[in-house]
């Protein structure tokens, strides 16, 4: 995988992924914003890595959910992309994913519904 930051924005409108992208700026990592044909891509494909090809059926479904997939991002440097991204009153999303080598082979709809599941587990041990 290449090491190249990113962040991929899915379900996003106009401004609130302009504001997340100038805040995104300020600390020097790009971004995608993905539109709602993308929801049935492979995540390594979204991220234009190699040997991932475009989907030969389209999702039909369009989620409400906000996305936010965040590529070489972790330790200290998630720590200032999401400070960058308060201090902006940046829009951060329920549902944020770091890109593993499990996930990049994942369509974001499957992504998505795992981390559904993931954050209902929490949400009700929590309670």
């Amino acid at each position: 995988m290449n090491r190249e930051e990113l962040v991929l924005l899915y379900g996003f409108d106009g401004e609130a992924a302009e504001k997340i992208v100038s805040a995104l700026k300020t600390v020097r990592v790009k971004t995608k914003i993905l539109k709602a044909e993308d929801y049935g891509e492979k995540v390594g494909f979204l991220l234009g890595l190699k040997g991932f090809a475009k989907a030969m059926e389209s999702e039909t479904e369009r989620p409400e959910e906000k996305i936010m997939v965040l590529q070489n991002i972790k330790g200290k440097r998630l720590d200032a992309v999401l400070d960058a991204l308060r201090k902006n009153d940046c829009e951060v999303p329920v549902y944020k994913a770091a890109v593993t080598a499990f996930n990049v082979h994942w369509t974001l709809k499957r992504l998505l519904e795992t981390m559904k599941k993931e954050h209902g587990y929490f949400k009700e041990r929590a309670d």
